[in-house]
């Protein structure tokens, strides 16, 4: 599996990885006074965007009790994201991490980290593309088979994969939701998701890779690559 992963990064030596160009998303907003909201932080377990000791504080926020030992918070709290315990405009960058595909009401959520956010403060997400291969099959897919395939790929605990509602998963969707909620439009943008989700297979590997070389050298096929990056401004 490692091979077929080496293969492609030496087929593409320039690809950018999905969750650095998340992280250079969200830290082109930040400064060492920065307050940093975390929304759905989890455990830690998984945590790829590390701010804390980089920005003035890194709070947490999730449903789960284990965001109290998560090691990449200043502070953690277990809440709702449809009542935010924070004040109003206290909060100057809110990001999620493949969160907003777990949402009921995503519009309430987009109201609540509108409400927190400082003016000019932005709400940068990443999230699965519902319209992509990997999203049509992904929507399909039963939950026990997710946490089957992430527990044998990635270790991820079962309590760690939650149901998905895909609620707020296109292009268009997220536009329409997050100008409702009050926010302006700073950046939205389709990425490729990691190779590491295919090397399971040399089939479902080499299918992805040529999907893949589809999508990038067609331009209006963009909208169909696997991961929506967002971000939006509070004006």
């Amino acid at each position: 599996m490692r091979e077929r992963e080496s293969d492609f990064y030496k087929r593409i030596p320039n690809w950018i990885h999905p969750t650095k160009a998340f992280l250079d998303v969200v830290t082109a907003h930040l400064n060492k006074d920065s307050i940093v909201l975390d929304l759905g932080a989890g455990s830690g377990n998984t945590a790829e965007i590390p701010l804390k000791g980089r920005v003035k504080k890194v709070i947490g926020l999730d449903l789960v009790a284990e965001v109290m030992s998560n090691p990449y918070l200043d502070e953690a709290i277990i809440g709702s994201v449809y009542n935010i315990p924070l004040p109003d405009s206290s909060v100057d960058l809110v990001f999620s991490d493949h969160v907003m595909e777990h949402l009921e009401h995503p519009l309430e959520a987009c109201q609540e980290v509108f409400r927190i956010l400082k003016p000019q403060g932005h709400f940068v997400f990443r999230t699965t593309n519902v319209l992509s291969c990997f999203g049509l099959a992904s929507r399909l897919a039963p939950i026990s088979f997710k946490r089957w395939l992430k527990k044998s790929m990635f270790g991820v605990d079962d309590k760690d994969v939650f149901p998905t509602k895909y609620r707020l998963n296109t292009l268009y969707k997220i536009k329409a939701v997050l100008s409702k909620a009050g926010f302006s439009e700073e950046r939205l943008f389709t990425n490729d998701t990691e190779p590491n989700y295919f090397v399971w297979s040399k089939i479902a590997f080499h299918l992805w890779l040529g999907i893949r070389n589809i999508l990038n050298r067609v331009s209006f096929l963009h909208y169909f690559r696997e991961v929506i990056l967002a971000d939006f401004v509070k004006l």
